[in-house]
């Protein structure tokens, strides 16, 4: 090649990397809003053109036409817990008994993993994308907090279904908004993250539920852990919650203090259902029952029970779901799925939290990512010990917010001869070496 021609293959290879970049926001945008938003559901009319199958077909061209090998965080130990997971519902094909579920389980994993695990970190080290994500996430949950308040409290369908999963996906919500202060970006779009936060918390009141009001209560300490300003942010948290309390619902706050009822009709079906999905676990610990066949086993399992069909025995539970997201990856996927899930949560905490603590050369986005993402998935996290949505994408929108701030590691000086870190190694394939966006972390990486 001349020296000629050089500058014009560098022209033309850049116009390349740009025009893939630009496939992957615009086909992982619609995606985002297909899912999170649900057009679909809110005007029924739009399924019949199944924006879901078109968007998720027009995201896996996207990702694959990007490339495996420009993929900065390809060995990400988050990225791998999440491919191993996956495998474990694979092999889960073993022992399911409904193929059907097991395949579009297996399908929205794999669209999840391309949008928010491998696509997401990568628009959010871009200038010009990571606004335009930010307010996807604010103008969905925005949307949906709206449709709730107007339904009663339910949700517009799928993750987002009834009350107490639109009160988990509300307190999410209402954690990304919140943390949306510390993202630079101009007043207004922060005017509406606070009212964002404010439909969000009032759709969770309306909404009902007590686990989404405990996952509410958990987000609002995540929130104070992760904002590096701990007392005063549980001063400003309690001052707040003394004044709102007299002007909650006398329906809500009893449906609340109800949750130490041991006489409770719901509280005793959900506590059998966790036995019976231990009991799934206990027959097939390694594999367990297979992707979303636990509706097709608890029939099975009550079955066993010679007290079953008895007037004082439970009534069929057959088709219904563990009303837990734990109990649920226990008992579906056994062993080989539980432990990359819990890696996966405690991976990503563990990262958010040393970003606020200990990275000081974290940037605002990347505080704003931590923060969210921390205390998101205290929120989420803890409504789902009530709901089962084991498979939605909170974990994989959270994690993907985690992965964004590479391998954050404290600031302490590289010992003589040791091998670069890793947080050095990503950072420079994103160009940070050269001036790019994300910043350089001194210091060797760890992570527990």
């Amino acid at each position: 090649m001349t020296a000629t021609t050089a500058p014009a293959a560098v022209k033309a290879r850049d116009r390349l990397a740009e025009s893939k970049l630009n496939t992957l926001f615009f086909a992982t945008a619609a995606f985002m809003i297909v899912v999170m938003m649900r057009p679909q559901d809110i005007v029924p009319v739009l399924g019949l053109i199944r924006p879901g199958v078109l968007t998720t077909g027009f995201l896996f061209y996207a990702v694959l036409r990007y490339g495996y090998d420009n993929i900065p965080h390809k060995n990400d130990p988050l990225v791998r817990c999440f491919l191993w997971f996956l495998g474990s519902l694979v092999f889960g094909l073993i022992v399911v008994v409904n193929h059907n579920s097991w395949f579009w389980t297996v399908f929205a994993v794999v669209s999840y993993i391309c949008a928010y695990v491998i696509a997401l970190p990568i628009l959010l080290t871009s200038d010009k994308y990571r606004n335009r994500i930010f307010a996807i996430f604010l103008l969905s949950f925005g949307v949906g907090a709206i449709f709730s308040l107007t339904h009663g409290g339910r949700g517009p369908g799928d993750w987002q279904g009834d009350e107490n999963d639109m009160a988990g996906a509300l307190g999410l919500g209402f954690c990304i908004a919140l943390s949306y202060w510390l993202a630079p970006g101009r007043r207004p779009f922060k005017w509406l993250a606070w009212a964002v936060a404010g439909v969000c918390a009032l759709g969770i009141v309306v909404a009902g539920s007590r686990g989404g009001m405990l996952g509410f209560i958990a987000g609002g300490l995540g929130i104070a852990y992760f904002s590096g300003k701990l007392f005063r942010s549980l001063l400003i948290a309690t001052v707040l919650a003394v004044v709102a309390i007299p002007f909650l619902p006398e329906e809500t706050k009893s449906d609340f203090m109800s949750i130490n009822n041991k006489d409770d009709t719901t509280r005793q079906e959900r506590i059998y259902s966790w036995q019976k999905g231990w009991e799934m676990f206990l027959r097939s610990p390694l594999l367990g029952v297979g992707p979303n066949n636990y509706p097709w086993r608890i029939g099975e399992m009550q079955n066993l029970n010679p007290e079953f069909g008895q007037p004082d025995y439970w009534r069929p539970l057959a088709g219904r779901v563990a009303h837990s997201s734990y109990v649920t990856v226990l008992a579906e996927t056994g062993l080989t799925g539980t432990i990359p899930y819990a890696l996966i949560i405690v991976i990503m905490l563990a990262r958010c939290r040393r970003a606020i603590y200990h990275d000081k050369n974290i940037t605002d986005w990347q505080r704003f990512a931590a923060f969210a993402a921390g205390s998101g998935w205290l929120a989420y996290g803890t409504s789902a010990i009530f709901i089962s949505q084991t498979y939605a994408p909170p974990i994989f929108m959270m994690a993907g917010l985690a992965i964004s701030l590479g391998y954050v590691a404290p600031s302490k000086p590289t010992r003589k001869g040791a091998r670069p870190s890793a947080a050095r190694s990503v950072r420079s394939e994103h160009g940070a070496d050269e001036g790019g966006d994300m910043p350089k972390v001194a210091g060797r990486t760890k992570l527990r």
